[in-house]
């Protein structure tokens, strides 16, 4: 193979400053613009200094170790909801880039849950904000970010709320929706059914039968956020998927609907391959009696 660069007319490539390559892009700044790293910072600083009264920032940033990728975590210390008594999140952003050819710069609003440090995600469609390279780093975007952070509590609270009343048919359906998300698999655990059971049961109290879709969010939260040698790619993308028990196209997904699915889904499995392996002694029998909960049995 020959190892000689070949020079072309239409392509750039990107170096980090100790010489690594970390991308190929359009040699035309009509298609593809360059947002250093330090530019993303400075612009974040900027947005956060008209907010420097109500709020005390902190966070920090993690940069992958071939230079392609930056991350910028930031809570927003002042900034809290309590939907419940005791239950308190503080809000933040996380603001995300790579130098790929294809990614461009993201700004995802969501919140720390204080009290286990559950990660920050999005839970809000509508409070996901970016930009690709085909425009110069856009610095209003920033400021838009923490303005809909800072006007959006209220919104927070009454998303938590509205998912906090609504319940799953039981902590097994609880499970087989969190394994239909695939949280199951980002868990680096030789039993991840175990680390997502136990993680429901922290969540509930000790009569609680029917989990509510911010329980098992929760649950979701707190394995993903506490499994050791959790590698931090996976951590973010299992976060994402968990986001998603709160936020379906700007609301919250109907509980009964998401059960109903997971159980869907569990079945068709089962019928696809008959060597395939319960998740739990017993699972076939909860399968049939989660069809006859949602009245689809025979």
């Amino acid at each position: 193979m020959d190892d000689e660069w070949a020079e072309l007319s239409y392509r750039d490539s990107l170096w980090t400053a100790d010489g690594t390559p970390v991308g190929d892009v359009s040699a035309s700044t009509e298609h593809y613009h360059v947002f250093q790293p330090a530019d993303i910072i400075d612009y974040e600083a900027q947005a956060l200094e008209q907010y420097s009264d109500a709020v005390r920032p902190k966070g920090y940033v993690r940069e992958s170790s071939d230079g392609r990728k930056l991350t910028v975590y930031t809570d927003l210390d002042g900034l809290e909801v309590e939907p419940f008594d005791g239950d308190i999140y503080e809000l933040g952003k996380r603001t995300s880039h790579a130098h790929t050819g294809m990614h461009g710069l993201h700004h995802d609003i969501g919140a720390v849950r204080v009290i286990c440090t559950n990660g920050m995600v999005s839970f809000d469609a509508e409070k996901h904000f970016s930009q690709t390279h085909s425009e110069p780093l856009n610095y209003a975007l920033f400021e838009h970010a923490y303005d809909s952070i800072v006007s959006g509590v209220a919104d927070v609270e009454d998303r938590i709320q509205a998912a906090a009343d609504q319940e799953l048919v039981n902590r097994d359906e609880a499970l087989l929706v969190l394994t239909d998300l695939g949280i199951d698999a980002y868990l680096p655990v030789d039993d991840p059914l175990d680390t997502l059971r136990d993680a429901l049961e922290t969540e509930l109290d000790a009569y609680q039968d029917q989990p509510t879709l911010y329980d098992t969010y929760n649950a979701a939260t707190r394995a993903l956020t506490h499994a050791d040698g959790m590698d931090a790619d996976n951590r973010t993308r299992g976060l994402e998927q968990a986001a998603r028990l709160l936020d379906r196209e700007g609301d919250v997904p109907d509980a009964t609907e998401l059960g109903r699915r997971a159980v869907e889904h569990r079945v068709d499995q089962y019928t696809a391959d008959a060597e395939i392996d319960p998740y739990w002694d017993g699972e076939e029998e909860t399968l049939q009696t989660l069809i006859e909960a949602h009245g689809d049995g025979g």
